[in-house]
């Protein structure tokens, strides 16, 4: 099959958008910073004094702002940094990437031309093929080629995914596992996942959240009881204990959300990989191949197995969904080629 191409402004906005993470939400810290500013604010404005009373109202003042503030910047920067990002992207559409392409694949590979240059690369070199609302993506280890649909008919379409699948999927696979997710599966690999990537950060944020919450326990264990009692030293000293788990779990919880409807759902593991399978029982939207030389660490917990392709990428597969013996053999082959890798 060939087909020759030119990709829209539309086009190249969805190509350079796919797979691109989101970056994560400062609301934690932000109400962490309030709530600390407004205990302290009133500890340090309760005694009757002026100057106590100036910098603790002050102190109070700013604690109530911060929310508001932040809200107000958010906003901001929701409208303005999505058509900022546009505008660079298109700027270097009409620069680097406007132009006539074509596409050429038979069984034993794919070239893509482009201008002067062109690449051509054996089917064995794919890593992922999917499927977007106007492109098919493929991606090797180096770069990535945007194919639109509407330049191959149905026919053309068809053979390119029987081509990629022919490549991605394991002839010699091993057996199949869902990787659906628990939320609770979800939950612990992620607050595990943070403890052991950035310890310092999250040391840091846990004795801040637990200064903020010791202080507020003491305000209003003060406030009801004007003498010390067991129930309030009780509380003063096991409520942030008991509370930031919970917070912890509350925040990743609600990212779960947003996890099950990018996550892959199937992943068929061979001897040599695992490969990652996305869509419903109609179609398959997405197919990646990760081989087990490629993975940066791999880690275990109690209720999933942490494969990380990179310190920031990592795909959890619930131990729930394994027979013993494949979960016995899946580990040894993931022992075994880290083995490998360590001696060479």
């Amino acid at each position: 099959m060939k087909i020759e191409f030119n990709l829209s402004s539309d086009q190249f906005l969805e190509w350079q958008s796919f797979g691109r993470r989101q970056r994560e939400s400062r609301v934690p810290l932000i109400v962490i910073i309030s709530l600390l500013f407004l205990a302290v604010g009133y500890l340090v404005a309760r005694p009757a004094t002026d100057r106590g009373g100036l910098i603790g109202s002050t102190m109070i003042g700013v604690g109530l702002a911060l929310p508001f503030i932040a809200v107000l910047v958010w906003l901001v920067q929701k409208r303005r940094n999505p058509e900022k990002n546009r505008t660079k992207l298109l700027s270097a559409f009409g620069r680097f990437y406007s132009g006539q392409r074509s596409f050429e694949a038979d069984g034993s590979g794919w070239k893509f031309v482009f201008e002067q240059s062109q690449d051509v690369r054996a089917w064995s070199s794919l890593v992922l093929v999917a499927k977007t609302q106007e492109l098919y993506v493929m991606q090797d280890a180096y770069t990535s080629y945007a194919l639109p649909k509407a330049a191959m008919t149905a026919e053309e379409q068809k053979t390119l995914l029987e081509l990629c699948e022919r490549a991605l999927l394991p002839n010699d696979k091993l057996w199949s596992v869902s990787m659906v997710a628990e939320p609770q599966d979800y939950v612990s690999a992620m607050i595990r996942d943070a403890w052991w990537q950035t310890p310092w950060k999250m040391l840091g944020l846990c004795g801040a959240g637990m200064a903020c919450i010791w202080l507020l326990t003491l305000i209003v264990a003060d406030a009801y009881t004007p003498f010390p009692t067991p129930v309030s030293i009780f509380l003063i000293l096991s409520l942030p204990i008991l509370s930031l788990p919970i917070l912890q779990g509350v925040y990743y919880h609600q990212r779960f959300q947003t996890y099950r409807k990018r996550s892959y759902q199937i992943v068929e593991i061979a001897e040599d990989r695992v490969c990652f399978l996305m869509g419903t029982l109609r179609e398959t939207r997405e197919i990646r191949v990760v081989l087990y030389r490629w993975l940066h660490k791999v880690r275990e917990s109690r209720r999933v197995l942490m494969l990380y392709l990179h310190p920031t990428l990592v795909y959890l597969i619930p131990k729930a969904n394994f027979k013993a013996e494949e979960l016995a053999k899946f580990r040894e082959l993931l022992r075994s080629h880290k083995e490998h890798q360590s001696s060479n």
